[in-house]
């Protein structure tokens, strides 16, 4: 899981990297590291049940309504 949330919080740090300000790619990151943040730690937990743990990857895969219609820019 460590492993894991490094990678995640790569992909984060390139995304802000690679892409300007404002712009539609860093907007959809900051949303998704906001509820990565929020939820990795419960996921960490060793003690929780493998249902709640799945229960929590089912919030992370939930597909959310594009807030804008700007071009996604990739390096």
């Amino acid at each position: 899981m460590e492993d894991v949330k490094k990678d995640v919080e790569l992909i984060f740090a390139n995304c802000r990297q690679f892409n300007p300000p404002g712009t539609f790619p860093v907007t959809c990151s900051d949303l998704v590291e906001k509820a990565f943040k929020k939820e990795v730690p419960k996921a960490m937990e060793c003690k929780r049940a493998c249902a709640e743990k799945r229960g929590l990857q089912g919030n992370l895969t939930t597909p959310t309504r594009t807030p804008t219609k700007e071009p996604v820019y990739f390096p």
